[in-house]
């Protein structure tokens, strides 16, 4: 049943004194049989469909079909050769590295990190009396349209933390300053951390495994 034709329907059991009680039942009835057909939907939109307020909207799914919201997941789209390869490294870690040798890793990784920061707009309220007055108390938060992005490469290891290495603003990784920076800096923070004698590990990113580094 289409949206429009859902609110004909109501009004005219409306005007036919039809209880409350038995509307709602009708409600929750086309309310379960959208769900059945569709699952991700959003709840503000459906009780705009129907002219309900989005709090019966949010009761009716969750007292009769007994469903709850639930946020997408995301996640990364790993291919079967990753699969494959991940395994595979794992059960060489299984059968080539000694126990002992598991302490002596030290992992490695960089990450952006944006100028203006991380801001969730979902969990920032101003309470005013007016849209006009919310902008006086803080109600504007202003980004820029190109960021400027920081670079910062750290090591971890049972040991601790390595000292990290942050890049000048809108530098990024290449095989050349891997070469130059990263890899010397690593190699005394490792011998540091964890003696002569350890495990540098690295994520496959295309600076390292560039032929000048693996050289």
């Amino acid at each position: 049943m289409k949206s429009k034709d859902l609110r004909k329907v109501v009004m005219r059991m409306t005007d036919d004194g039809i209880s409350s009680r038995q509307i709602a039942k009708e409600l929750r009835n086309v309310v379960k049989q959208r769900f059945t057909y569709k699952r991700r939907r959003s709840a503000r939109q459906l009780a705009k469909s129907v002219r309900v307020s989005e709090a019966t909207m949010r009761r009716v799914i969750q007292d009769d079909p007994h469903l709850h919201a639930y946020h997408v997941t995301i996640q990364p789209n790993i291919q079967d050769d990753h699969k494959q390869r991940r395994k595979s490294f794992a059960y060489w870690v299984r059968k080539s590295l000694r126990k002992k040798d598991h302490g002596l890793i030290l992992f490695t990784d960089e990450k952006y990190f944006g100028m203006d920061g991380i801001y969730n707009r979902q969990n920032d309220r101003v309470y005013a009396s007016s849209p006009q007055e919310v902008d006086g108390h803080g109600g504007i938060h202003r980004l820029s349209k190109f960021p400027k992005r920081i670079m910062v490469w750290l090591g971890a290891c049972k040991e601790g933390l390595t000292a990290p290495i942050i890049f000048k603003p809108g530098d990024t990784l290449t095989h050349k300053n891997y070469i130059d920076i990263v890899l010397p800096h690593a190699l005394a923070e490792g011998q540091r951390l964890l003696g002569e004698d350890f495990i540098y590990q690295q994520d496959n990113a295309t600076p390292h495994t560039h032929k000048d580094s693996l050289t």
